[in-house]
C-alpha cells in the first residue's frame, strides 16, 4: 500500500513537471515559429508577385533558388531538437506552408555517394535540389 501511494505520487509529479516543461518550451518556441512563418510567408508572396509580374512563368534565376532560413538549435540533447523541428513542421503546415524536414540521418554531408545528397565537391546533388525546388514551387 505505501508503494502504491509513492508511486502515484511519483507518477503525479512526473506529469505536472512535464507538463511544465512542455508549457515552458511551447512559450520559448513560439515567437521564433511566429518569425519564421513571417520568412517563409514574405518569400512565398515575393515570388508569386514575380511571378505574376512575368505572366504567370517563374523567372529562370528565382526556380534555381530555394529561400531557404538556418534555424540553429541550442543544447546537445538531438531529441530535443528533433521534437522541435517537428512541431516547427507542423506549425508552418498549419498556416498553409509546404515544407521538407530533412535530418542529418537523412542526409551524408561528407563524400558522395549513392546514397548522398551532396556532390563530392560538397554542392548540393542536381537531383536533390530539383526536388527541393519542386517542394519550394
Amino acid at each position: 500500500e505505501g508503494m502504491e501511494r509513492r508511486h502515484e505520487a511519483y507518477v503525479s509529479c512526473w506529469r505536472a513537471a512535464d507538463a511544465h516543461v512542455s508549457a515552458v518550451l511551447a512559450t520559448a518556441n513560439a515567437d521564433a515559429f511566429r518569425k519564421l512563418e513571417a520568412f517563409v510567408v514574405h518569400q512565398f508572396a515575393t515570388r508569386t508577385a514575380m511571378r505574376d509580374a512575368n505572366g504567370g512563368k517563374t523567372p529562370q534565376h528565382l526556380a534555381q533558388q530555394i529561400p531557404a532560413g538556418l534555424v540553429l538549435a541550442g543544447g546537445v540533447n538531438s531529441d530535443d531538437h528533433e521534437e522541435t523541428f517537428t512541431k516547427l513542421t507542423r506549425h508552418l503546415r498549419a498556416k498553409g506552408c509546404h515544407t521538407a524536414l530533412l535530418r542529418s540521418r537523412d542526409l551524408k554531408a561528407r563524400g558522395a555517394g549513392a546514397n548522398s545528397a551532396f556532390d563530392a565537391d560538397g554542392t548540393l546533388a542536381p537531383a536533390v535540389a530539383r526536388a527541393m525546388s519542386l517542394v519550394a514551387n
